[in-house]
């Protein structure tokens, strides 16, 4: 309903289609911070319409081309879903993000099955506190600099404030500080 409320704004002469958002967008940034607050799993659906770019042509004119489908819907709200699909006129599914990586590559129609597939997916899951963990951990994996390591450290222990998970952190970084410090002196020798 905000593309309708926006489309209004802009006809009725109160603004032009662009400064229509200014009383749209907080509208629709609390849709957006509702479902991203939600403990519940969302499934949400968007229409689309053909999407065309202005490409040179052989004759040296700017010509449309079709490049696919893209969702009626502000820019960028693709970004705030685990998985999108793009579905096509065949009822053909192909993910065009995909963070689970259950779908990347496959062209499927959607059924029971893939329902069934990603709630085993989040069921699995670790809590988003872990998920900080382990990517300090990969992130520093191969690391060389302690100046390098200071920094990822400052960060996840900025994102995991108040969280017990924060004392994994510490200790992992003590452990790699130690390491290259080691290895800083063994250079030095």
């Amino acid at each position: 309903g905000l593309l309708d409320k926006q489309g209004k704004i802009a006809d009725s002469g109160k603004g032009n289609g662009y400064t229509a958002w200014r009383s749209i967008t907080p509208e629709h940034n609390a849709l957006v911070n509702a479902m991203l607050a939600s403990p519940c799993h969302i499934i949400a659906t968007m229409r689309s319409k053909q999407e065309y770019v202005l490409q040179v042509n052989d004759n040296g004119k700017q010509a449309p081309k079709k490049v696919g489908m893209a969702p009626i819907q502000r820019d960028g709200m693709e970004y705030e879903f685990t998985v999108m699909f793009d579905i096509d006129i065949n009822h053909n599914a192909t993910s065009t993000k995909d963070r689970t990586r259950l779908f990347d590559g496959k062209i499927f129609k959607i059924t029971s099955e893939t329902g069934e597939q990603l709630l085993a997916w989040l069921n699995n899951g670790v809590t988003k506190e872990q998920a900080e963990v382990n990517n300090f951990k990969e992130k520093t994996s191969n690391i060389s600099s302690l100046d390098e390591l200071q920094k990822l450290f400052a960060i996840s222990f900025n994102n995991l404030r108040g969280c017990s998970e924060q004392e994994e952190v510490i200790e992992h970084y003590n452990q790699l500080k130690i390491k290259l410090s080691e290895g800083e002196n063994n250079e030095t020798v």
